[in-house]
């Protein structure tokens, strides 16, 4: 895994419990990447699992759970 550095961190929670999590990464430019910039984005509904998204080798996965 590449190692980056985190450019932007920001996790927010509304009134009824649930949360946002943001992390971008700013990492080498390559093939995958040619952005230069990696991240990470989880919405968590509170007692209900989560759904969220981030991105790897190029491809935006997302899961629920």
């Amino acid at each position: 895994m590449v190692r980056g550095r985190l450019v932007l961190h920001e996790r927010v929670t509304d009134e009824l419990g649930n949360t946002v999590e943001m992390k971008i990464w700013q990492v080498p430019v390559s093939e995958d990447k040619p952005h230069g910039y990696k991240y990470s984005l989880v919405y968590i509904v509170e007692e209900n699992g989560s759904s969220g998204m981030t991105t790897r080798k190029g491809k935006v996965i997302t899961g629920i759970s």
